[in-house]
């Protein structure tokens, strides 16, 4: 018996073609199909890598200048406390000589006219002080060099009835000051 052998060629070409196109094609294509995960998963992984590593870098600023923050948070604070402030101007006048007489308040909501994004609001202080044109002058520096923001608006001041009353009791002295809150 002899076997043809162009015949048998073809057979084993035809069979090779089908084993081929049954096993070898389709784990060359998902083959081909993890590889382009792999790259895509590779591309995901070093984009979030880059990402959290300068997240670290603004993380390791932040913490860098803390001090600095600290001071914008204490000048323009979340949570507004009348009694710090009130606190903080009774303070600064004893410090100066001066006898604080009264204070009073009123707060102002700007977040629509003056300032887009954010609720700003401005709170005014009517102090009321009595003592000398020094004490006053330490009074102000203090105001204004403390880490809050403070705008003095208007000074106003009187005297006694006489020039006794100027030497033994100083002046009265009425100041509108500004602070901004969140």
């Amino acid at each position: 018996m002899e076997i043809n052998k162009p015949l048998y060629v073809i057979l084993v070409i035809i069979v090779a073609g089908f084993l081929f196109s049954f096993f070898v094609l389709p784990k060359y294509q998902e083959s081909k199909s993890m590889e382009l995960t792999l790259y895509q998963k590779q591309v995901q992984y070093e984009s979030r890598f880059n990402f959290y590593s300068k997240l670290e870098d603004i993380l390791a600023s932040i913490e860098q200048n803390k001090d600095a923050l600290d001071k914008i948070n204490s000048a323009l604070p979340k949570e507004f406390s009348l009694a710090n402030v009130v606190y903080f101007f009774n303070q600064k006048a004893d410090e100066s000589g001066l006898s604080l007489k009264s204070i009073g308040f009123s707060e102002q909501n700007l977040a629509s006219s003056q300032r887009n994004t954010q609720n700003i609001n401005d709170v005014l202080f009517a102090v009321n002080l009595s003592g000398s044109y020094d004490g006053l002058k330490e009074f102000l520096y203090s105001v204004e060099s403390s880490s809050r923001i403070f705008e003095v608006n208007s000074i106003a001041f009187s005297s006694g009835q006489g020039t006794e009353a100027i030497s033994s009791k100083g002046y009265d002295f009425s100041l509108i000051i500004k602070t901004h809150t969140y």
